[in-house]
């Protein structure tokens, strides 16, 4: 564990021969070692010293054999290399690669994409020309690769990031840690019981239960929340590039030769397209044709050009609803990661969890529920009454997963229906999650835990569960007249 927190090591000492054996140990475990032996003036430390930063950086040389062509060097040696060094536990980077051509760096990415499940892929490529800093020497090697770096999304956003979370992960542990003064064994007795309370309001749990509970978990999560302040508080420092041309921001697909716009304007070529205009167009012919059919009064060669027109216009549909769908594929895997606790380890009956109802004999099954739709139900137990264990029985809301559609949707048109969860990505399909409010009960917890009557499928995460609680709330509390009319 601790050689996968330590990748790299400054030593400063004055004998390199006394700590020549622990730089031979870090060597042998892959860690990267600088050793300084310091002037004894202040004045000269400041002189000789600049601040020393690490950036997850992989320099590439394309041309690692001179005698095989682009091609070979990356089929046989790079993707080789970046197997056996990378892996899948690498965590994110980005490749420098030595070219000044543009197209030996997507040559590289096609490659390199087809070993996703061999290893972590980069976030960025990008190319510097090698023997440009051969002939005019380095110095502006650093300033040439910053600018290469902002002009690209992902670089400029990732260090940002990893500049921001490096910052406040810093600020929040010392800010904790220093609570507690010192370093003598009462100092982390008192530290390790401020640590237990945050842990303990972070969860919401009663003193009571917290042995069934891994209470440890709740202290990284309540850190991750102070983590978030000190990053937001920072935001302002950066100078970012994303968002500065909105105009042109765009979703493309290149094989398609299409792009839709963040103000839903497809682009077919060079040429704008409006879908309500296509659809209009398409069954504008599609009526004048049967029309003129009906009434022969049609030739056989303007009958073959308006079907012509026709399978123009409705391939162009298809095309816009291949990019639509690819589109809203992407916006379902993102509310999922969003909203749901995909692999939840956690032992207690608690607000958030959602259970999969493997006996369907229950009262919770909606009854307008699909045959091919999963019966889920969600503890919905108010979080002041988990805490202070002032409830009896676990409170359950009934619910399915069922296939995102349209007509599905409106389907579900209701105050007593939850339907806000859409698009949502479970097991590899466009899904949505209700629940029916009118489908409430209590569950003894050890009806809960039976097997054969429910299993936990995930967790809905703290926004999502805010605002079924919210909307549940809203719905049970509505008051109403019965009018004489």
């Amino acid at each position: 564990m601790l050689n996968e927190f330590i990748n790299s090591v400054l030593i400063i000492d004055d004998k390199e021969d006394e700590v020549s054996g622990l730089i031979e140990l870090l060597k042998k475990h892959d860690i990267w070692v600088k050793h300084i032996n310091p002037p004894k003036e202040k004045e000269e430390i400041e002189n000789k010293f600049n601040p020393i930063r690490n950036r997850k950086l992989i320099f590439l040389d394309l041309k690692l054999d001179e005698t095989k062509s682009t091609k070979d060097n990356i089929s046989t040696i790079i993707r080789p290399l970046l197997t056996a060094l990378v892996g899948q536990d690498f965590g994110s980077y980005g490749i420098v690669m030595w070219t000044r051509n543009e197209e030996h760096i997507d040559e590289f990415k096609e490659k390199i994409i087809l070993d996703k499940e061999k290893y972590t892929l980069p976030l960025f490529v990008i190319g510097l020309d090698k023997q440009k800093y051969l002939l005019d020497g380095f110095d502006e090697l650093l300033d040439d690769l910053n600018n290469k770096l902002q002009q690209n999304i992902a670089s400029n956003f990732f260090i940002n990031w990893s500049t921001l979370i490096e910052q406040g992960r810093d600020t929040v542990i010392q800010s904790i840690f220093e609570l507690t003064k010192g370093y003598s064994d009462f100092d982390n007795q008192n530290l390790e019981f401020l640590l237990f309370h945050l842990a303990k309001n972070h969860i919401g749990l009663h003193e009571s239960r917290i042995e069934e509970y891994p209470l440890y978990k709740e202290v990284y999560k309540a850190f991750l929340g102070l983590l978030e302040y000190e990053v937001s508080s920072n935001l302002d420092d950066l100078a970012c590039q994303l968002f500065s041309d909105l105009e042109n921001l765009s979703y493309v697909n290149p094989s398609l030769n299409l792009s839709k716009s963040i103000h839903n304007q497809f682009v077919l070529g060079e040429d704008k397209i409006d879908l309500k205009e296509v659809e209009k167009n398409s069954n504008h012919l599609k009526l004048c044709s049967k029309i003129c059919k009906k009434m022969e009064i049609i030739t056989q060669e303007k009958e073959e050009d308006i079907k012509v027109q026709i399978d123009e216009f409705e391939h162009k549909l298809k095309q816009l609803k291949q990019l639509d769908d690819e589109i809203y594929i992407l916006f379902s895997k993102l509310n999922t990661k969003l909203l749901i606790d995909e692999f939840p380890n956690n032992p207690l009956i608690m607000p958030g969890n959602i259970y999969k109802i493997i006996d369907e004999t229950g009262l919770l099954i909606p009854s307008y529920k699909n045959k091919s739709d999963t019966p889920i139900m969600i503890e919905l137990t108010p979080p002041c009454d988990f805490a202070n264990n002032k409830y009896a029985y676990p409170k359950f809301i009934g619910g399915f997963i069922t296939k995102y559609s349209e007509n599905r949707l409106r389907s579900l048109a209701s105050m007593a229906i939850y339907t806000e969860t859409f698009p949502l990505n479970i097991n590899g399909q466009l899904s949505i999650i209700a629940f029916d409010f009118r489908y409430i009960s209590t569950i003894p917890r050890e009806e809960v835990e039976d097997i054969n009557k429910y299993k936990m499928i995930f967790r809905a995460k703290d926004n999502l569960f805010a605002d079924i609680l919210q909307k549940m709330s809203s719905y049970t509390a509505r008051l109403g007249l019965s009018i004489i009319r």
